[in-house]
């Protein structure tokens, strides 16, 4: 081990390490999620039609820094990838959750919204293995939210799904 890879290795202490939940292999590089904390294509909503729907028809909650809007997923919202759920003798298709991002150039510049939206999906990413499947969400930034650290958006994420009773316990 050279004396760079020693001088990282003492930088990232392990304490560190279990809190990001992610090992650190020798030469200082994150290993990648595996598994149910991928934020996969099928979690995420895409289409603008589908971010029309859940704006217009869904509901919405307001928070400091963010904005959430949720509606049932529709029949033919693409999310019907999921197991069949059988009320009153029809049935009907559930996905997963599926989530999208909202950051308006009134957020800032390229690299502030940017910003934002890696640490919105990050925060989101934690929590979709807890989160009800057969719902569309989105999440829109509001200007403040420039100026938030991880924490609290992570904080006023896990709020507002409690809120909308889309998320059982805030993520540890």
């Amino acid at each position: 081990m050279s004396v760079k890879q020693d001088q990282r290795a003492e930088r990232i202490s392990g304490d560190d390490r279990n809190d990001l939940n992610e090992s650190v292999d020798g030469i200082g590089r994150v290993e990648r999620p595996k598994g149910d904390e991928r934020f996969r294509r099928e979690q995420r909503l895409r289409s603008s039609q589908d971010f029309q729907r859940v704006r217009r028809r869904g509901r919405h909650l307001s928070g400091t820094y963010l904005s959430l809007s949720y509606a049932r997923q529709s029949a033919g919202s693409g999310a019907a990838k999921g197991a069949a759920n059988v009320t009153d003798g029809s049935v009907r298709s559930v996905g997963p959750a599926r989530i999208g991002f909202s950051v308006s150039k009134r957020v800032g510049n390229a690299v502030t919204r940017n910003l934002v939206k890696r640490r919105l999906r990050e925060a989101v990413r934690r929590r979709l293995a807890g989160l009800a499947p057969g719902w569309d969400v989105v999440l829109t930034a509001r200007p403040s939210a420039a100026s938030a650290t991880y924490q609290a958006l992570a904080q006023e994420v896990d709020h507002l799904l409690i809120r909308a009773h889309l998320s059982a316990h805030p993520a540890s």
